[in-house]
């Protein structure tokens, strides 16, 4: 037996054995969560998540991602320390941007005016910082501190979300908990990093921190706007539909994105990492085909779970989460098409742009998303749709986008695969 073909598969079993652990235990305490918590507390958290997630790709720069570039570890180590920096600037400034957007977004003003413009800070700070982290574990091949830090995280979440939300329950107890974790996930990415790395010299001169931004000025000045569009993209349903639906129909969008995002994360997201890893070894005549295979193993892999879930979404929400939540079934199965496409190409399509550095292209897919979704939501309100109607039009629209990206990976890795 060829063992040299095991290293992938036991990298991403590394990733989701802590992964499928931390993941179930959350999916375990939704139902309890779930009566608990209202849909307005939950639509709370989905504008803070919302908030939180545009102002995570400004700090940084997204310049981490390139930290897996470099042949020299000293180079990859100069990359860090300068995406710390950036990060630590740019936490400075977060709080007149968030409250200045306030003025005129409602999700925006929801942070401002249940005040937790400090809150969002923080876990934007200790978000960025681990992610940061996280890709320089990556490069060194530490799927076992990544994959702590992911139990660890949402352990944390859980037990404070049960314990707080029964005894001190508040609609702000979703939203500290998460944050709290995210500070005790930060705590102990320092304690492994210098665990791992502690002999390494620190080197925070500018002679050493400004040729980084020289030689990879293209993340920021690329993928960040490309990554903002993405994020900006995908939490438009919050960011937008607020200020046109109710607070209830929106927490019951959340919960069902939350719902199913849960388990979709323990197998696409330590896919992603270790795909990333894989594929920037890969020779451009072996590209092609490993994205191939993995993309449509992922697409089997969530078909027929979703096709049950599908089915029997009715019975499912109120028998696990309650009554309340029976409305959730139909918006679930108005997202299912959406929801498989995203698992299937999303995993494996943002390494293409990476390592051939087409970030050019994967901004030009950005705006393209942003002009699906928002042509979506234009032709909802011209026509006065239903909430329901809403979102399907937006699953669909990202269901062509989706197919756009998945096409279009497959033409660069083909151009390179001739060039070469």
């Amino acid at each position: 037996m060829n063992k040299t073909k095991h290293p992938f598969i036991k990298n991403v079993l590394t990733l989701m054995s802590g992964t499928a652990f931390a993941q179930l235990l959350s999916i375990l305490a939704s139902p309890l969560l779930s009566r608990i918590f209202t849909p307005e507390d939950f639509a709370l958290q989905a504008s803070f998540v919302s908030v939180t997630s545009l102002c995570l790709v400004f700090c940084s720069g997204k310049i981490e991602q390139a930290i897996l570039l470099p042949k020299e570890d000293e180079e990859a180590r100069h990359i860090l320390r300068f995406s710390i920096i950036l990060c630590s600037v740019v936490c400075l400034i977060l709080p007149i941007i968030i409250n200045g957007v306030a003025r005129f977004n409602k999700a925006f003003n929801q942070v401002v005016v249940n005040k937790l413009v400090f809150v969002s800070i923080v876990f934007v700070f200790c978000s960025s910082l681990c992610e940061s982290f996280r890709v320089y574990f990556l490069r060194h091949k530490k799927f076992r501190a990544i994959s702590s830090r992911t139990i660890v995280t949402s352990i944390a979440t859980v037990v404070l979300n049960l314990f707080c939300g029964y005894f001190i329950y508040s609609n702000k107890v979703l939203i500290t908990s998460t944050t709290i974790a995210q500070i005790i996930a930060l705590f102990l990415f320092l304690v492994l990093f210098y665990r791992f790395f502690g002999n390494e010299r620190v080197d925070w001169t500018k002679r050493k921190i400004k040729p980084i931004f020289s030689k990879y000025w293209q993340f920021p000045a690329l993928m960040m706007p490309g990554q903002l569009l993405n994020s900006l993209t995908g939490n438009l349903p919050i960011l937008v539909l607020t200020g046109y639906y109710s607070s209830y129909e929106m927490g019951l969008y959340a919960f069902v994105h939350k719902i199913v995002t849960i388990p979709m994360s323990v197998i696409g997201s330590s896919v992603t990492q270790v795909f990333l890893q894989r594929f920037s070894k890969c020779e451009k005549n072996e590209q092609l085909s490993f994205f191939i295979k993995t993309s449509f193993i992922l697409f089997f892999i969530i078909l027929i779970p979703a096709v049950i879930c599908v089915i029997f979404a009715p019975f499912l929400f109120e028998f696990i989460f309650g009554e309340k939540w029976i409305p959730c079934a139909n918006l679930a199965r108005l997202m299912s098409p959406f929801f498989i496409f995203q698992f299937a190409i999303t995993p494996v399509s943002g390494a293409v742009f990476i390592i051939n550095k087409k970030l050019h292209i994967d901004l030009l897919l950005q705006l393209i998303r942003v002009a699906l979704i928002g042509s979506s939501f234009v032709i909802s309100r011209l026509l006065s749709l239903s909430f329901d109607f809403t979102i399907f039009s937006y699953s669909i629209s990202l269901v062509g986008f989706y197919l756009i990206t998945f096409i279009s990976s497959i033409i660069i890795m083909k151009r390179n695969k001739n060039e070469n």
